[in-house]
Order: structure tokens, then sequence, then C-alpha cells
């Protein structure tokens, strides 16, 4: 038998947790409802930034979790293998690359811009 205090306090997080449900829904049924926005986009000024820098795709390589179980412990573990885990490194530097190279494009369509409203003010 729970004590009274324990009661309380189950009782007032499920009434929350139906009060957030209740209140989940009606945000959904608001959202879904709203009339969408409609933008004419011949108003906007087009920039000629020039051709766009390369990026080349990420691709990751594999690095799977083996599932381990320690009957002596019954203990549970996920591990990966020495190549598997070699891969995760090399995953890390083609990640730190592919932003490197995604710098380069933002920095060449900010230069655009600035080139753009440099020229307008004048």
């Amino acid at each position: 038998m729970q004590p009274s205090s324990t009661k309380g306090t189950a009782k007032a997080a499920k009434l929350f947790l139906v009060m957030l449900a209740g209140l989940c829904v009606v945000l959904m049924l608001v959202a879904c409802t709203s009339a969408p926005v409609k933008v004419d986009v011949s108003q906007h000024i087009r920039i000629d930034c020039g051709p766009e820098p390369s990026v080349q795709k990420l691709v990751l390589l594999p690095v799977p979790p083996e599932a381990y179980y320690d009957p002596e412990t019954q203990t549970a573990y996920a591990r990966i293998t020495i190549p598997h885990y070699e891969n995760g490194a090399e995953n890390n530097k083609r990640i730190v690359r592919h932003f490197d190279n995604l710098s380069v494009v933002i920095r060449h369509y900010r230069d655009c811009i600035e080139d753009f409203n440099g020229t307008e003010q004048e």
C-alpha cells in the first residue's frame, strides 16, 4: 500500500500528462487549420552570385554496434570492433571536412550579398 502523499503525487502527474496531451492536440489542430501564407517572389531582388562552389556529398562509413552479454556479471554491453572504431574516427574527419566545405559556400554567398549591398548603397 502506498502512502497518501505518493498517491497524490501520482494523481497530479497523471493529471498533468492528460492536460499536456490535450494541449498538444489543440496546438496540432490550430496548426493544421491555419491558412498558408502566400509570398510573391516576383517582388524580391535577384542577385547573381556566379557559380556556386561545389560541395561533395557526405558519405559515412558503417559503424554498427554489437550486443554483448556477460553471463557471469549478468551485464549487457554495446560495443564496436576495432575496424568499426576506425570507421568512426574516419567519419569524424569526413564530417569536419564537409563542414569546412559548407563554410566555403556560406562565405561565397555572404561575400556576394555584402558586395551587392555595398554597391547598392553608393
